[in-house]
């Protein structure tokens, strides 16, 4: 974080800071320090609560089975659309994957013949 001269003294505490100078043997020594007017220690992130509460709900209300199944599906979705996006995008790895790959648009994409597949979940 970078602030001016005059508000370092007020930035959050630990900071990292030289504890021992530097001398013709040594390097300077590096450690924590707490500026003089520090306005504290700031409490760690640990996510928004409502994420917590629909992940929870989530999987409460699929179950061990049905969580197993969704993600039997995901794997199924994915290598379908893989095998179908061959034929229009590069593909690198021609293998199985699990719920995800990689496709990249090489040269101009081909004209709309009628018929689209929706690359949105």
């Amino acid at each position: 974080m970078g602030v001016s001269k005059n508000l370092a003294d007020f930035l959050p505490a630990p900071l990292v800071g030289i504890i021992e100078e530097p001398d013709d043997d040594r390097p300077a020594l590096y450690g924590f320090i707490t500026p003089e007017n520090t306005i504290g220690r700031i409490k760690a992130f640990n996510g928004h609560f409502g994420m917590f509460v629909r992940a929870y709900t989530y999987i409460a209300m699929h179950g061990a089975e049905g969580l197993r199944q969704i993600a039997e599906y995901a794997v199924l979705n994915a290598n379908y659309l893989r095998v179908r996006l061959d034929k229009v995008f590069t593909v690198p790895f021609d293998r199985l994957c699990m719920h995800e790959f990689v496709a990249k648009a090489s040269g101009p994409m081909p004209r709309a013949s009628g018929r689209w597949i929706s690359l949105s979940a």
